[in-house]
C-alpha cells in the first residue's frame, strides 16, 4: 500500500491513525505494567519493551512516567464512569454489579436468592472473608451479624483474592446455646459434627426443612442469635478477639 505524499490531507490522516494506534498500544501496555508492578516498579523502559517500541518513541507521546500514569488512570476512570451511568439506586445490587462489570468488557453473572444454580453461597462468602459459619448454619458477619442475605457475582474479571477471617464466632458459638435450645424441630446440634471429614457446625436439614415448610417459614435461630442484635456484632467481635489475646 502506497501513500500519496503529494496530497497533504491523505498524509495527515495516515499519520494521525498511526499516532492514535501507537498511543493506544502504549496506554494498554502501561496499564498492564502498572497493574503488575505498581507505579514504583514500572519504568518507561519496561513499558517500551512490553509495547515493542523504542523508549524514545514513548517520550514522543508521553514526556514522563507520571504523565503516562495520569493518562492511564484517566482512561480507567472514564471507563468506570461510563459503566456507572447505567446504575440506579433501586437496582438489585448483584444484578447492578454484574451489569457494571459487563460494561467494563468482562463476563459477569448475578447469583441471587436461594435458587442460585450450582453455587453455594455460604462457603464462597466465608472464603471471601465475609464472616464465619455460626452454630445455626448461617454465616455471621462482624458488622451485620447473621441478619443479612447473600448474593454473588461470578466473573472472569481479574481480581485480588480475599481470604477467610477469624472474627471470634467459633469461640462464642461454643459457649452459646441460644439457637440450639430455641430451635422448634431440634435441628441444631449443640456441638460440632464431622461432615465430609471436616469438624464443623451442622444443622440437620431433614428436621429443619419440613418444619420450615409446614410453618411457612421460621428463622428463629437467626432472629434470636445475639450477633443479630443491632450494633452488637462489632462489639462482640472486639470482645472475643480481645479475650483470646489475653
Amino acid at each position: 500500500m502506497s501513500i500519496d505524499s503529494s496530497n497533504p490531507t491523505t498524509t495527515e490522516k495516515t499519520t494521525g491513525r498511526i499516532r492514535l494506534k501507537n498511543q493506544e498500544a502504549i496506554l494498554a501496555a502501561a496499564a498492564e505494567e502498572f497493574a503488575c508492578h505498581g507505579y514504583k516498579g514500572t519504568s518507561m523502559n519496561s513499558i517500551a519493551l512490553r509495547v515493542g517500541l523504542p523508549k524514545a518513541n514513548l517520550h514522543y507521546y508521553f514526556s514522563s512516567k507520571q504523565g503516562l500514569y495520569v493518562e492511564v488512570m484517566r482512561n480507567i476512570l472514564e471507563l468506570w464512569d461510563s459503566a456507572f451511568s447505567n446504575l440506579r439506586a433501586e437496582d438489585d445490587p448483584a444484578s447492578a454489579l454484574a451489569n457494571y462489570i459487563r460494561g467494563l468488557g468482562w463476563a459477569a453473572e448475578a447469583r441471587t436468592g436461594p435458587m442460585s444454580g450450582d453455587m453455594t453461597m455460604i462457603p464462597a462468602a466465608i472464603e471471601a472473608g465475609m464472616g464465619q459459619l455460626g452454630k445455626h448454619g448461617s454465616i455471621i458477619n462482624d458488622t451485620w451479624g447473621a441478619s443479612f442475605r447473600l448474593s454473588a457475582v461470578t466473573t472472569d474479571l481479574p481480581l485480588l483474592s480475599d481470604a477467610p477471617r477469624d472474627i471470634g464466632v467459633d469461640d462464642f458459638c461454643t459457649r452459646c446455646q441460644v439457637c440450639s435450645s430455641l430451635c422448634p424441630p431440634d435441628a441444631i446440634f449443640a456441638d460440632k459434627q464431622t461432615v465430609r471429614g471436616e469438624l464443623k457446625w451442622y444443622v440437620d436439614f431433614d428436621k429443619c426443612i419440613p418444619y420450615f415448610n409446614d410453618t411457612l417459614g421460621c428463622g428463629i435461630c437467626i432472629a434470636e442469635c445475639p450477633w443479630s442484635l443491632p450494633g452488637v456484632a462489632p462489639k462482640l467481635t472486639q470482645k472475643m478477639l480481645r479475650r483470646r489475646s489475653r
